[in-house]
């Protein structure tokens, strides 16, 4: 049999297909590569990192995290692209994104005698997707990373750099090429 250049980029193209579909089955991506999901947070704070699916978010979850974004972005966005609302909902929640989702809550007054619940708030959280490089002519398999978003509250705590190695650690695991992302900078 002969292997032609062809021939070998359909075998590429399928083995990667077949990739992405083990990889789109939902698994937590921190416990199937062994990812340390730690991040940093401030002393007196208990904090949870976990990767999921938009569908394994409840609805107040969902509703945090947009919100994070928009108080974030949403001027820039105004000032630059315009702000859709529903067209970023959809971009963030896309049922192919995954998202690292970072939760803090003080640490509970019940450890010290008291009942009191602590609250846990949504201070960090990143969107990627396992994609293509190039949509006209894909080449090469990537993890594109559509958002990073951290509270004011948690800001030059190393939390974003974190997420951002997190994301190359599960592209490295699942082999993909490249980390993408694109930065909206807004100079005054």
């Amino acid at each position: 049999m002969v292997c032609n250049k062809s021939m070998m980029m359909l075998c590429k193209c399928v083995n990667l297909a077949l990739l992405f579909r083990v990889i789109m089955l939902g698994l937590d991506h921190f416990s199937v590569s062994g990812i340390d999901c730690s991040v940093p947070v401030r002393n007196g704070e208990r904090c949870e990192v976990k990767c999921v699916r938009p569908s394994q978010l409840s609805s107040n979850e969902k509703e945090e995290i947009f919100n994070l974004l928009q108080v974030n972005m949403k001027d820039l966005y105004e000032q630059t692209w315009g702000w859709n609302k529903d067209e970023k909902w959809k971009d963030v929640f896309h049922p192919e994104s995954r998202l690292i989702v970072v939760s803090v809550s003080p640490i509970s007054s019940e450890e010290f005698g008291t009942t009191e619940p602590s609250v846990k708030t949504i201070s960090a959280f990143v969107a990627f997707r396992f994609t293509w490089d190039d949509e006209d002519e894909p080449e090469y398999p990537v993890v594109y990373v559509y958002e990073l978003q951290i509270a004011a509250t948690h800001h030059r705590l190393g939390i974003g750099q974190k997420l951002m190695r997190h994301c190359g650690d599960i592209a490295r695991h699942w082999k993909m090429q490249k980390l993408v992302s694109y930065l909206l900078i807004f100079i005054l």
